[in-house]
Order: structure tokens, then C-alpha cells, then sequence
């Protein structure tokens, strides 16, 4: 049995984020799944968390403005998701980033907004 299965994540689960954050650890998350979004609560526990690339690409843009501005608890953030994701489908534009991109983006956190002090309680 998957530990999420095809539900949503939520409190009835540990979430090994949460629990390594609670420990002292900083937590980041950079993936370009878009089924492991905020929506999903996938981002939960996480100090940084990226569910894609960034880009000056319109689509993307819209995208990270949604899920930094709108709660995903209201219904217009699944529905602005799903609009997203029609309209990537439409252009041809992916959901998807490359592993190069994921790993510069997340390398590019680590050199500008991590402090670089690791702390153990």
C-alpha cells in the first residue's frame, strides 16, 4: 500500500517533513510533479517549497502567483489549477520541468536564501 495512496495528504499521516522540521532541520521541496502540489497538501512541513519551474513563461507566472496568493483550501484554487493545467495541455507547454532545471533552482536556494547553519535539538 502507497503511503499517500490517491487521496490527499492530511493529519492523519506523520509527515516525515514536519517531523525533520520539528527536529531542528531545515526542509526544502523542489519537484515539477504536478500532482504533488499544495493542493494536495504535499507542501506540508516544508520550510521552501517549489512544485515547478520558475520561468518567466506566462503560464508558470499565473501559475506561482495562484499558489502564493490563494488559499488551497478555497475552491478557486482547484479551479484556477485546473484552468492552468487545460491551458498547458492546450499550448503544448509542460508540466513537467527538466532535472537540470529542478536541480539549478534548487541549487540557486541553497546559495541565496539558506543560511547555511545547521542546527540539531
Amino acid at each position: 500500500m502507497m503511503y499517500g495512496e490517491y487521496r490527499y495528504l492530511d493529519e492523519r499521516r506523520p509527515f516525515l517533513s514536519e517531523t525533520l522540521r520539528d527536529a531542528g532541520l531545515t526542509t526544502v521541496g523542489y519537484h515539477s510533479n504536478p500532482h504533488l502540489g499544495p493542493e494536495k497538501n504535499y507542501n506540508h512541513g516544508f520550510d521552501a517549497f517549489n512544485d515547478g519551474a520558475e520561468s518567466e513563461d506566462d503560464a508558470r507566472t499565473i501559475k506561482n502567483v495562484v499558489d502564493e496568493y490563494v488559499s488551497s483550501d478555497f475552491r478557486l484554487y482547484s479551479l484556477l489549477r485546473r484552468v492552468w493545467h487545460l491551458f498547458t495541455m492546450a499550448t503544448d507547454s509542460s508540466a513537467y520541468a527538466k532535472a537540470p532545471t529542478i536541480t539549478r533552482n534548487a541549487i540557486n536556494w541553497f546559495e541565496e536564501e539558506w543560511d547555511g547553519e545547521v542546527v540539531f535539538r
